[in-house]
This record gives structure tokens, sequence and C-alpha cells, in this order.
């Protein structure tokens, strides 16, 4: 199998992809340590990276989420197959951006490998898969996504789609039996890479074996489908166990269920994106075309835009779709035939993809964890370059005067599909300066601050923003990784991922000015940083008030963005006012709180500017459970504020042993309810109202009755 030639492409395909991403990323001119994109999601995909240089692996990262640690096994997007090359990456290298940025360029070169090889299986010339298969592993959604959506690297795709197409056809082909051993490694490690591509793959193989049996009447496409995606799911299972298990040790974290199934629209696959060319194209046709839709505001933009194919993948999806509505004749010759079930095949991938297709009801129906469609895309242009691939293959067969120019035309329309691909590198190449710029001063300010600080010290960073996500007024999501990536030996309060954590924050949250650094003291934080992007004042409240309560400025003017404030006169004045005991007492308090789950009936936390605090909404019926998860009993106080918009009535709050009927209106009205935990209990609390639904606007589909301010727990 593995001839002197598949070894000479794989050589020629190594030499190639490094020249083109060299050249045309300027990449003998940059600094690999900062990630080609600094900013938004390739923020938080560092974390792990770093957290397996410093720690060994990715599963736990006690530099992080301080006083307690990260379990970064408990984020269910595990990509441990990529995580074992970067590993070895690491090995070489000793900082986590230049692991990404290296790992995400050998991606681009495992997928020219495997889409040469894939394409090389299908029948097609070894000159036209290497061309082809480069044409691939360059696609605009490679310098779209680049590393800001590193768990999409697509290098176990072409295998896949190999396997589908193989399930489709019968085994007596050349290398039937090579492809299908290909299909089941490919199946396991794309298991142990992100689940999208597992889920999609195991839709492929289904419909691919429905196709096979339908043609060859036959239940081999059946057995190999029902093998390979045992496969996949058993080593998706095992990719996955690690947060299963963190699970089960700390419990689910909070906020996992914020993928909602309307999300399928939203980021579904649209054609219209897919056939686009580049804008910045120096043909006036494309470029008008280009530029014509990018002016139009057309509705639900977003990371669906990544999903263009190119000119070659883009006139081959043509092709494909005119195979399966019957415009276009595959049975003049032999290896035709192949292209009828990559037309099905990629037919299928669209309606499932596709804005309102398949996949929407899906989420519907079942689950809406599979949202993102538009990622899918990288299938259909699989199946479209090799769709077109094999026709032009076909076409430079037949005897004709003309064949000279047919080869032409292929190898320009090959290079002219390239240069519109690579037009995508001038974006990442515009955003280096500025990265560079900001990575720079914020390398030099966090040494600054560790000069300043002891080892292990913790640092409480504000403003606290939500995980996933977390963009609050300039700042970006996940700009709180920013400080963490430059530091050696501190430890950070971001992310807040944990029940543990989320109880403690729920004590500390709320809290400003001497009350705040007393909470934060006692937490064993040493100092605060402020990023002064997450306030629409920039911060000066925040930090005024922390001063004035006793808090340093360390570094004075030595950043711009950012503020950090010394806590020690504040450490030092309450130990000397309570004394060792009562500051020990004192941290335990605040350390064993019992926690808040909010369950049924409960919509999630919003914030109101008026009021400057976050307020949660209830339907008619809703619960909360209160955990003392200590060995001790917990004598507590359940407060909090209660109002509704327009509607009066009457909340029944009742436990096993009580019951308080309190009435409800316009203004809030506040609520105490004594409470005692057994250790290691967990007690109900339903909420139940007679008040009529909140009139909302049309569209407004929630079910609002009345609603919460600052529920918290007090200790008696």
């Amino acid at each position: 199998m593995f001839t002197k030639k598949v070894i000479l492409l794989g050589i020629l395909q190594l030499v190639f992809v490094s020249l083109i991403v060299t050249i045309f990323l300027n990449l003998w001119n940059i600094d690999l340590r900062i990630p080609l994109n600094y900013q938004g999601d390739t923020l938080w995909f560092l974390v792990p990276i770093k957290g397996m240089i410093d720690n060994g692996w990715t599963y736990e990262i006690p530099q992080l989420s301080a006083p307690f640690s990260l379990s970064a096994a408990a984020f269910p997007s595990m990509t441990n197959l990529d995580w074992a090359i970067m590993k070895v990456i690491s090995l070489f290298v000793e900082d986590a951006g230049t692991v990404l940025n290296l790992f995400w360029l050998f991606s681009i070169v495992l997928t020219a490998w495997s889409a040469t090889l894939a394409l090389w299986l299908l029948g097609m010339r070894s000159w036209l898969a290497l061309g082809l298969g480069l044409l691939y592993s360059l696609l605009p959604s490679a310098f779209m996504r680049n590393t800001a959506h590193i768990s999409l690297v697509y290098y176990c795709v072409p295998l896949l789609c190999l396997f589908a197409i193989h399930i489709t056809r019968d085994s007596d082909y050349p290398h039937a039996s090579t492809v299908r051993k290909i299909g089941y490694f490919a199946a396991l490690a794309q298991g142990f890479n992100y689940i999208y591509f597992s889920f999609f793959a195991v839709l492929l193989f289904f419909f691919g074996s429905w196709i096979g049996y339908r043609r060859n009447r036959s239940w081999k496409p059946l057995h190999g489908a029902v093998l390979a995606s045992g496969i996949i799911i058993i080593s998706s299972a095992l990719n996955l166990l690690p947060s299963y298990i963190s699970w089960k040790k700390y419990g689910k974290p909070p906020n996992m269920e914020f993928k909602v199934p309307q999300e399928a629209e939203i980021y579904g696959l649209k054609l219209r994106k897919m056939l686009v060319p580049h804008e910045d194209n120096v043909v006036p046709i494309f470029s008008n075309w280009g530029k014509r839709d990018k002016s139009i505001p057309f509705p639900i933009e977003n990371e669906n835009t990544a999903a263009r194919l190119g000119p070659f993948a883009a006139l081959g999806l043509l092709l494909l779709l005119a195979v399966s509505l019957g415009l276009v004749r595959t049975d003049m010759v032999q290896e035709l035939c192949i292209i009828k079930p990559i037309a099905s095949l990629t037919l299928f991938s669209l309606l499932v993809t596709t804005v309102g297709g398949f996949g929407a009801i899906f989420n519907e129906i079942i689950t809406p964890d599979i949202r993102c469609y538009n990622r899918f895309s990288v299938f259909i242009a699989f199946f479209s370059i090799a769709g077109l691939g094999i026709w032009l293959q076909t076409r430079l067969k037949l005897p004709s005067s003309q064949m000279q120019w047919k080869l032409v035309g292929g190898v320009v329309l090959i290079v002219f599909s390239l240069y519109d691909q690579l037009l995508h590198t001038h974006s990442l190449n515009s955003l280096r300066p500025n990265d560079e710029k900001s990575a720079y001063a914020e390398e030099q300010f966090v040494k600054l601050l560790e000069a300043k600080l002891s080892s292990g010290s913790s640092v409480f960073q504000l403003p606290i923003t939500e995980f996933p996500g977390g963009m609050k007024e300039r700042m970006f999501s996940y700009d709180h990784v920013r400080p963490y990536l430059w530091s050696s030996h501190l430890h950070w309060s971001w992310p807040s991922f944990s029940k543990r954590h989320r109880n403690w924050l729920a004590q500390v949250g709320n809290l400003e000015g001497e009350a705040l650094a007393e909470a934060l003291v006692l937490s064993k934080f040493s100092v605060v940083w402020v990023d002064r992007f997450g306030y629409g004042d920039n911060g000066d409240r925040m930090i005024s008030k922390l001063i004035a309560a006793g808090a340093n400025d360390i570094l004075p003017d030595a950043h711009p963005r950012y503020v950090t404030l010394d806590l020690e006169p504040i450490a030092a004045r309450l130990r000397q006012r309570w004394g060792v005991d009562e500051f020990k007492q004192r941290q335990v308090t605040l350390f064993d709180m019992p926690s808040i789950q909010w369950n049924d009936g409960f919509y999630s936390e919003e914030y109101s500017p008026n009021a400057g605090q976050k307020f949660r909404w209830s339907q008619a019926e809703s619960m909360i459970e209160i955990n003392n998860e200590t060995d001790t009993t917990k004598s507590i106080t359940l407060a909090f504020l209660v109002a509704s918009v327009g509607r009066q009535g009457n909340l029944t709050v009742s436990t096993e042993k009580q019951k308080i009927v309190v009435p409800v209106k316009d203004e809030v009205t506040p609520v105490e309810l004594p409470l005692v935990l057994e250790p290691n209990t967990t007690q109900k609390i339903k909420f139940k109202g007679d008040m009529e639904r909140v009139p909302l606007p049309v569209g407004e589909t929630r079910d609002l009755r009345f609603y919460f301010y600052l529920m918290g727990l007090h200790l008696r």
C-alpha cells in the first residue's frame, strides 16, 4: 500500500504546504510565541495547552479558578488526539502560543496528506490527487477559523468521507480492503477528537449504507457502517470519560445548558456563503460578486461565513447538485458511476446542515448540543472536490483533439482556486501588528507583577465574567485568560466553572469596596486585577472604592488597560483586628457556606443596569436546592427580594417542614426563611405563584410570573 509513489506524494505535499503557508503567512517575520489569532476563542484553547505544559496534561489546572483549582476536564470539549500531538510538540518548545501555532500549521500538512491519500484511493491520478489534496488542505475554512477554532482542524475528514463513499460501493474495486481498514482507523482517530465531526461521520455512514444497500442489494454496507460507527461511539465515549469523571467527583458545572435548539438556525449552513468568491479577487466578476454579497445586510451572518468553499469546490458542489437532480449523465463511462453516490452524500449533507434543515429538526426533537451545522462544510468540500476531480479526470481520458486545452483548463482552475482561497491569509496577517503589540505589553506587565509577588500568590480578576462566553463592555470572551498565559507562578480567579467556585463567588460577587476587600483577603487573595475594558466607567468606581478601603496600586500607570491593587495592607489590618482564631473561623465560614442550585422553573440569570444587580425570572412553579456538603449542621437564613411587573398575587414558599405566603407586587418584597441543614444533605425549596403571566412583546415565549433579586444564604 505505502508504495514509493505514496511516500513521494507525502513528501511533495509537505514541501508544497510548508512553502505556501510560510510565504503567505510571512512566517519568517513573526513571533511564533504569539498565536496567529490572539483573541476570542483562541485564548480559551490556549488554556489546556498551557495547563499541559505546566502540569503534564490538560485535565486539571491548579493555576486557575482560585481559590480552588480548575477541573478543565469538566468542559466536555475533549480533543485528546490533538492534545497528544501538541504534547509531542511541547517537548521541544516551552510556551503555549508556539505549541498552538505549530500544531495548527502541522494540521494543514496532515489534512493535505489525508486528502491526497483519499483522492488517490478513489482512483485519481497522482498529480491530480496531489493538487486537489493541497487545495482541500487550504480551504478558506482553514484560514478563517485558524487557531480560534483549533478543535475544528479536519485532517480526519477526508478519510471519513472516503469510507462513507466506500460503503456505497461494492467491495471488488481496487484497494477496497485498504480503504476499509483506513476507514476504521480514521473512525478511531476521530473519536478521540472533537465530537462534532464524530457525530456527522456516523450520520454519513448510515446514510451511505442505505445507498449501498439500494445499489448492491447487500447487507455488507450496513455491517461496515455499524462497525465504523461503533468504533467512533466507543472512542468518543472514552474521549469524554474524563468529563464524566469530573462531573461525578465535583458535580456538573453550572451554566452547561447554554445551547438552545434555535441556534441550529443561527449557525446553520448557507449555500450562498459556500459559493461566494473572495471580494479581493482580481477577476472583476468575482470581486464584484464578493463585494456585493458583503455589502448586503443578510441576517444571521456569523461563523457560517467560514463555510466558503473556494471556486473549485463551489463548482464541484454545483456539479454534484446537478447530478442529484438528474441534469448530468454519469453512466457514459464506468469511472463516472462513483459520482452519483458522492452526489447523494453531498445532497444529504446539505439537507442536514442548511438553515432550516434536518439538523434543526434534530435539535428541536432530540438535543441542541450540536448547533453549528456550518462546521460540516468541510465534508461537503471534500465531496465537491472529489466529484469534480473525478469528472475532470474522466474527461481527460476521453479521446479528443482538445485534450491539451482540457488539461490546461483543469490546472488553471486549480491554481485560480488556490489563489482565491489564500486571499484569506491577508486578514490573519493584518491582525499581527496589534496582536504582537498587545501581547508584548501584557507579557511585560505580568512579569513586573510577578517580580513583586511571592510564588503561588492568588490574583482576583475583575470584572467577574460568565463562563463559557462572558463578553462585558469592551472585554471580549476569555480576555481574563491573557495574564495567565504570561504567568509562571501566580494563581488566577477566572473562570468560575464549578459548583464550589460558583458558590464561593456568590458570597463575594456582589460586594464592593471594603466588604469585597475583606472577603478576598479571607479567600487568600493577595492582589486584585482590574481590566478597565470591562467597565463602562473604565473601572474608576471599583478601583477608587478598593483604594479607599486600603488597597495600593502596585504598578501605577504601567499599563493603560490593567490595574493591580495590593491587598496586603488590608490583610495586615484584619489580622490585627480579628486575631488568628477569628480570622480562620471567618475563612471557614466563607468557604463552607451551603450552595444554591437553580432547578426547574427558573430562567437564566439576567442583569438590570438600572438596579445594578442580577436577577432571575421564574415560571408559576419553580424550585431551588440548597446543598450542605460539609460534615457540620448549618443554621442559615435564605434571604431574597421578590417582585413582578404589572402583576400582583401571592407567592408560596415551602419546604418539607414549613410554608410561608408572601404578597408579590411591582415593588420588591424582602423575604427571609430560616433553615437548618443537616450534614451532607440537600433541602428543596419550592415556589408557587398565583399571579398571571407578565405581558411580553410579540415573539417572546417565556412564561414570566415573578423574579428574584439578591438571593443568598446567611449563617444564623
